[in-house]
């Protein structure tokens, strides 16, 4: 299970002016995409995998000019 945090703290918020906050994969979960693809393997379909992202966080500054 992939845990994400989203917040907007009340303090930061006017009415041209705000900060929020985003933390994805909060708890650092290892998980993987995987996919079968016949294109690279002429003919035979094959699994593909791709590491899923891990923790990350993000910061967005909002201003109304």
């Amino acid at each position: 299970m992939l845990l994400a945090l989203a917040c907007s703290p009340a303090l930061a918020q006017s009415g041209d002016f705000s900060i929020d906050l985003q933390v994805r994969n909060l708890a650092d979960h290892g998980s993987e995409y995987v996919w079968y693809d016949a294109f690279f393997w002429g003919g035979d379909d094959q699994p593909m995998f791709s590491a899923a992202p891990g923790r990350s966080a993000y910061v967005s500054f909002d201003m109304k000019l």
